[in-house]
Protein backbone atom coordinates (compact mmCIF):
# COMPACT_ATOMS: atom_id res chain seq x y z
CA UNK A 1 0.00 0.00 0.00
CA UNK A 2 1.48 3.34 -0.78
CA UNK A 3 1.52 6.62 1.77
CA UNK A 4 -0.57 8.10 -0.84
CA UNK A 5 -3.56 5.79 -1.00
CA UNK A 6 -3.23 5.51 3.13
CA UNK A 7 -3.58 9.62 2.92
CA UNK A 8 -6.54 9.66 0.35
CA UNK A 9 -8.29 7.04 2.75
CA UNK A 10 -7.74 9.22 5.53
CA UNK A 11 -8.95 12.28 4.09
CA UNK A 12 -12.32 10.05 3.36
CA UNK A 13 -12.93 9.08 6.73
CA UNK A 14 -12.21 12.65 8.00
CA UNK A 15 -15.50 13.28 5.53
CA UNK A 16 -17.57 10.63 7.90
CA UNK A 17 -19.36 13.00 10.23
CA UNK A 18 -20.44 9.86 11.99
CA UNK A 19 -24.81 10.63 11.71
CA UNK A 20 -25.77 7.54 11.76
CA UNK A 21 -28.38 7.89 8.85
CA UNK A 22 -26.12 5.00 6.88
CA UNK A 23 -26.80 2.32 9.71
CA UNK A 24 -30.57 1.44 8.65
CA UNK A 25 -29.18 0.74 5.36
CA UNK A 26 -26.36 -1.64 6.26
CA UNK A 27 -27.08 -5.37 6.30
CA UNK A 28 -24.36 -6.26 9.06
CA UNK A 29 -25.72 -4.19 11.42
CA UNK A 30 -28.71 -4.87 10.87
CA UNK A 31 -27.73 -8.24 12.05
CA UNK A 32 -25.82 -7.58 15.20
CA UNK A 33 -26.43 -4.03 16.12
CA UNK A 34 -22.68 -3.85 16.45
CA UNK A 35 -21.10 -0.41 16.31
CA UNK A 36 -18.26 -2.01 14.65
CA UNK A 37 -19.78 -3.83 12.34
CA UNK A 38 -21.35 -0.29 10.41
CA UNK A 39 -20.42 2.00 8.27
CA UNK A 40 -19.27 4.79 10.93
CA UNK A 41 -18.08 1.78 13.19
CA UNK A 42 -16.29 0.78 10.11
CA UNK A 43 -14.33 3.81 8.96
CA UNK A 44 -13.29 4.99 12.95
CA UNK A 45 -11.20 1.38 12.88
CA UNK A 46 -9.80 2.25 9.60
CA UNK A 47 -8.82 5.57 10.74
CA UNK A 48 -7.16 4.63 13.98
CA UNK A 49 -5.28 1.71 12.11
CA UNK A 50 -3.97 3.52 9.16
CA UNK A 51 -3.03 6.87 12.46
CA UNK A 52 -1.33 3.81 14.10
CA UNK A 53 -3.65 3.75 16.87
CA UNK A 54 -5.00 0.45 16.96
CA UNK A 55 -3.40 -3.15 16.02
CA UNK A 56 -4.09 -4.94 13.05
CA UNK A 57 -4.99 -8.02 14.69
CA UNK A 58 -7.77 -10.42 14.18
CA UNK A 59 -10.81 -8.80 15.72
CA UNK A 60 -10.16 -5.73 13.93
CA UNK A 61 -9.95 -7.67 10.60
CA UNK A 62 -12.73 -9.71 10.85
CA UNK A 63 -15.00 -6.23 11.07
CA UNK A 64 -13.32 -5.08 8.23
CA UNK A 65 -13.56 -8.20 6.02
CA UNK A 66 -17.51 -8.66 7.15
CA UNK A 67 -18.51 -5.93 5.03
CA UNK A 68 -20.57 -7.05 2.05
CA UNK A 69 -19.59 -3.82 0.17
CA UNK A 70 -22.88 -3.75 -0.78
CA UNK A 71 -22.41 0.23 -0.85
CA UNK A 72 -25.83 0.86 0.13
CA UNK A 73 -24.51 3.47 2.86
CA UNK A 74 -23.15 5.51 -0.13
CA UNK A 75 -26.52 6.32 -1.21
CA UNK A 76 -27.47 7.77 2.51
CA UNK A 77 -24.70 9.02 3.61
CA UNK A 78 -24.95 13.29 3.35
CA UNK A 79 -21.56 13.93 3.45
CA UNK A 80 -21.16 11.40 0.30
CA UNK A 81 -17.94 9.44 1.97
CA UNK A 82 -16.82 7.05 -0.40
CA UNK A 83 -16.56 4.67 2.03
CA UNK A 84 -16.02 1.30 -0.54
CA UNK A 85 -12.21 2.83 -1.56
CA UNK A 86 -11.64 3.37 2.73
CA UNK A 87 -12.35 -0.53 2.91
CA UNK A 88 -9.85 -1.45 -0.19
CA UNK A 89 -7.37 0.44 1.38
CA UNK A 90 -7.66 -0.93 4.83
CA UNK A 91 -7.77 -4.53 2.98
CA UNK A 92 -4.41 -3.71 1.48
CA UNK A 93 -3.17 -2.44 4.71
CA UNK A 94 -4.32 -5.80 6.43
CA UNK A 95 -2.54 -7.96 3.93
CA UNK A 96 -5.57 -8.82 1.74
CA UNK A 97 -6.48 -12.34 0.55
CA UNK A 98 -6.75 -12.80 -3.08
CA UNK A 99 -6.30 -16.27 -3.05
CA UNK A 100 -9.81 -16.97 -4.06
CA UNK A 101 -9.63 -13.59 -6.95
CA UNK A 102 -6.82 -15.29 -8.30
CA UNK A 103 -8.67 -18.87 -8.85
CA UNK A 104 -12.03 -16.26 -10.43
CA UNK A 105 -9.48 -14.88 -12.71
CA UNK A 106 -9.13 -18.77 -14.37
CA UNK A 107 -12.32 -18.75 -15.55
CA UNK A 108 -11.58 -22.97 -17.37
CA UNK A 109 -10.45 -24.30 -14.72
CA UNK A 110 -12.68 -22.92 -12.64
CA UNK A 111 -15.51 -24.22 -14.30
CA UNK A 112 -14.11 -27.53 -14.57
CA UNK A 113 -13.60 -27.37 -10.93
CA UNK A 114 -17.03 -26.76 -10.34
CA UNK A 115 -18.17 -29.29 -12.42
CA UNK A 116 -15.91 -31.90 -10.43
CA UNK A 117 -16.81 -30.22 -7.18
CA UNK A 118 -20.62 -31.07 -7.50
CA UNK A 119 -19.59 -34.77 -6.95
CA UNK A 120 -17.88 -33.81 -3.84
CA UNK A 121 -19.92 -34.08 -0.20
CA UNK A 122 -20.51 -30.47 1.01
CA UNK A 123 -18.29 -30.21 3.75
CA UNK A 124 -17.82 -26.47 2.87
CA UNK A 125 -19.79 -23.30 2.44
CA UNK A 126 -18.27 -23.09 -1.06
CA UNK A 127 -19.12 -26.52 -1.86
CA UNK A 128 -22.56 -26.23 -0.86
CA UNK A 129 -22.79 -22.86 -2.48
CA UNK A 130 -21.59 -24.77 -5.56
CA UNK A 131 -24.40 -26.92 -5.55
CA UNK A 132 -26.76 -24.39 -4.56
CA UNK A 133 -25.95 -22.43 -7.80
CA UNK A 134 -27.58 -23.85 -11.32
CA UNK A 135 -25.17 -25.58 -14.23
CA UNK A 136 -25.75 -22.69 -16.43
CA UNK A 137 -23.73 -24.73 -19.72
CA UNK A 138 -20.71 -23.71 -21.56
CA UNK A 139 -20.53 -19.56 -22.12
CA UNK A 140 -20.24 -18.20 -25.56
CA UNK A 141 -16.87 -19.32 -27.53
CA UNK A 142 -14.48 -16.44 -28.55
CA UNK A 143 -15.55 -14.65 -31.74
CA UNK A 144 -17.58 -11.89 -33.49
CA UNK A 145 -21.18 -12.58 -33.69
CA UNK A 146 -22.94 -10.37 -36.61
CA UNK A 147 -25.99 -8.86 -35.63
CA UNK A 148 -29.15 -10.00 -37.53
CA UNK A 149 -30.07 -6.97 -39.50
CA UNK A 150 -28.07 -3.73 -40.29
CA UNK A 151 -25.53 -2.87 -37.67
CA UNK A 152 -25.94 0.04 -35.51
CA UNK A 153 -22.74 -0.71 -33.42
CA UNK A 154 -20.04 -3.16 -32.55
CA UNK A 155 -19.93 -4.00 -28.80
CA UNK A 156 -17.95 -6.44 -26.19
CA UNK A 157 -19.33 -8.73 -24.00
CA UNK A 158 -17.63 -9.16 -20.89
CA UNK A 159 -18.01 -13.02 -20.09
CA UNK A 160 -16.55 -12.53 -16.80
CA UNK A 161 -15.43 -15.24 -14.58
CA UNK A 162 -18.44 -16.18 -12.14
CA UNK A 163 -20.79 -15.34 -14.69
CA UNK A 164 -18.95 -17.57 -17.51
CA UNK A 165 -18.83 -20.54 -14.74
CA UNK A 166 -22.58 -20.08 -14.52
CA UNK A 167 -24.66 -17.96 -16.52
CA UNK A 168 -23.06 -19.49 -19.67
CA UNK A 169 -27.16 -19.68 -21.01
CA UNK A 170 -27.35 -15.74 -19.80
CA UNK A 171 -24.27 -14.87 -21.65
CA UNK A 172 -25.59 -16.33 -24.97
CA UNK A 173 -29.30 -14.87 -24.60
CA UNK A 174 -27.59 -11.46 -24.25
CA UNK A 175 -25.67 -12.29 -27.69
CA UNK A 176 -28.89 -13.59 -29.22
CA UNK A 177 -30.44 -10.10 -27.72
CA UNK A 178 -27.99 -7.77 -29.05
CA UNK A 179 -27.82 -9.39 -32.41
CA UNK A 180 -31.46 -9.64 -32.82
CA UNK A 181 -31.38 -5.32 -32.10
CA UNK A 182 -28.59 -5.26 -34.72
CA UNK A 183 -25.35 -4.82 -32.83
CA UNK A 184 -22.48 -6.71 -33.69
CA UNK A 185 -21.08 -8.73 -30.41
CA UNK A 186 -17.09 -9.52 -29.89
CA UNK A 187 -16.52 -11.98 -27.19
CA UNK A 188 -13.27 -11.87 -26.54
CA UNK A 189 -10.66 -15.15 -25.04
CA UNK A 190 -8.14 -12.44 -23.48
CA UNK A 191 -10.71 -10.96 -21.40
CA UNK A 192 -12.64 -12.19 -18.74
CA UNK A 193 -12.68 -11.09 -14.86
CA UNK A 194 -13.10 -7.33 -14.29
CA UNK A 195 -10.78 -7.23 -11.22
CA UNK A 196 -13.18 -6.03 -8.67
CA UNK A 197 -13.05 -9.26 -6.37
CA UNK A 198 -8.99 -8.54 -6.56
CA UNK A 199 -9.48 -5.04 -6.15
CA UNK A 200 -11.88 -5.19 -2.47
CA UNK A 201 -9.64 -7.99 -1.38
CA UNK A 202 -6.92 -5.75 -1.17
CA UNK A 203 -5.04 -6.73 -4.22
CA UNK A 204 -5.01 -3.62 -5.99
CA UNK A 205 -1.84 -4.95 -8.47
CA UNK A 206 -3.80 -8.05 -9.18
CA UNK A 207 -7.13 -6.06 -10.19
CA UNK A 208 -4.43 -3.46 -12.64
CA UNK A 209 -3.45 -6.41 -14.24
CA UNK A 210 -6.94 -7.78 -14.92
CA UNK A 211 -8.15 -4.32 -15.71
CA UNK A 212 -5.53 -3.87 -18.64
CA UNK A 213 -6.35 -6.96 -19.98
CA UNK A 214 -9.84 -5.85 -20.56
CA UNK A 215 -8.80 -2.70 -21.68
CA UNK A 216 -6.28 -4.04 -24.23
CA UNK A 217 -9.01 -6.58 -25.31
CA UNK A 218 -11.51 -4.51 -25.45
CA UNK A 219 -9.92 -1.13 -27.54
CA UNK A 220 -11.78 -1.24 -31.12
CA UNK A 221 -16.05 -1.64 -29.98
CA UNK A 222 -18.26 0.68 -28.81
CA UNK A 223 -19.19 0.00 -25.26
CA UNK A 224 -18.69 -2.82 -23.05
CA UNK A 225 -22.00 -4.60 -21.76
CA UNK A 226 -21.73 -7.05 -19.19
CA UNK A 227 -24.75 -8.77 -17.50
CA UNK A 228 -22.98 -8.39 -14.11
CA UNK A 229 -24.13 -5.27 -12.32
CA UNK A 230 -21.16 -5.87 -10.23
CA UNK A 231 -18.67 -6.15 -12.46
CA UNK A 232 -20.09 -3.30 -15.02
CA UNK A 233 -20.62 -0.91 -11.79
CA UNK A 234 -16.99 -1.58 -11.20
CA UNK A 235 -16.04 -1.53 -14.82
CA UNK A 236 -18.10 2.28 -15.17
CA UNK A 237 -15.55 3.77 -12.27
CA UNK A 238 -12.32 1.72 -13.19
CA UNK A 239 -12.17 1.42 -16.73
CA UNK A 240 -10.68 3.59 -19.68
CA UNK A 241 -13.64 2.62 -21.78
CA UNK A 242 -17.54 3.21 -21.74
CA UNK A 243 -18.81 0.23 -19.43
CA UNK A 244 -22.46 -0.57 -18.70
CA UNK A 245 -24.71 -3.78 -17.82
CA UNK A 246 -26.65 -4.82 -20.47
CA UNK A 247 -29.98 -2.82 -19.31
CA UNK A 248 -28.50 0.24 -18.55
CA UNK A 249 -27.28 -0.19 -21.75
CA UNK A 250 -30.26 -0.41 -23.92
CA UNK A 251 -31.95 2.76 -21.14
CA UNK A 252 -28.55 4.90 -22.22
CA UNK A 253 -29.15 4.57 -25.92
CA UNK A 254 -32.74 5.05 -26.14
CA UNK A 255 -32.48 8.06 -24.12
CA UNK A 256 -30.28 8.87 -27.28
CA UNK A 257 -33.61 8.79 -29.53
CA UNK A 258 -32.73 5.11 -30.19
CA UNK A 259 -35.80 3.19 -30.94
CA UNK A 260 -35.44 -0.58 -30.52
CA UNK A 261 -39.69 -1.28 -31.62
CA UNK A 262 -39.78 -4.28 -28.91
CA UNK A 263 -43.02 -6.14 -28.23
CA UNK A 264 -43.88 -6.19 -24.88
CA UNK A 265 -43.20 -9.73 -23.40
CA UNK A 266 -46.67 -11.75 -22.66
CA UNK A 267 -45.15 -13.69 -20.08
CA UNK A 268 -44.88 -13.14 -16.07
CA UNK A 269 -41.18 -12.46 -15.28
CA UNK A 270 -39.48 -11.68 -11.96
CA UNK A 271 -36.91 -8.94 -11.76
CA UNK A 272 -34.44 -8.12 -8.89
CA UNK A 273 -32.98 -4.85 -8.27
CA UNK A 274 -29.26 -5.23 -7.34
CA UNK A 275 -27.69 -2.99 -4.62
CA UNK A 276 -25.14 -2.01 -7.13
CA UNK A 277 -27.85 -0.65 -10.00
CA UNK A 278 -29.72 1.20 -7.18
CA UNK A 279 -26.43 2.39 -5.70
CA UNK A 280 -25.15 3.62 -9.43
CA UNK A 281 -28.52 4.90 -10.95
CA UNK A 282 -30.67 7.56 -9.39
CA UNK A 283 -33.55 6.02 -10.93
CA UNK A 284 -34.46 2.57 -11.13
CA UNK A 285 -37.79 3.25 -14.10
CA UNK A 286 -35.33 2.13 -16.54
CA UNK A 287 -34.91 -0.78 -15.48
CA UNK A 288 -38.56 -1.79 -14.79
CA UNK A 289 -39.60 -0.15 -18.19
CA UNK A 290 -37.44 -2.00 -20.59
CA UNK A 291 -37.74 -5.34 -18.41
CA UNK A 292 -41.38 -5.16 -19.85
CA UNK A 293 -39.90 -4.96 -23.11
CA UNK A 294 -37.73 -7.39 -23.29
CA UNK A 295 -38.88 -10.17 -26.04
CA UNK A 296 -39.00 -13.86 -24.19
Amino acid sequence: MTSSSAAAALKEADRCVKCGLCLPHCPTYQLSCNESESPRGRIALVDGLLRGRLKPDAALKAHIDSCLLCRKCETACPSKVDYHSVIDTAREHLGGSSAFANQLAKPKRMRLLSRLARWLPSVHPLLKLNKALPEGGDPPKAGVYSANRPSIGKVGLLTGCATSIYQGGTLRAAIKLLNALGYVVVVKDNAGCCGALAKHSGDRELAAQLMNANEAAFKHVDSVVSIATGCSSYLKEEANFEADDIIGFFWRIAKHGRSYHLSPSKCMSGYIDPAHRTMCSKSKKHSTHYCRAFPV
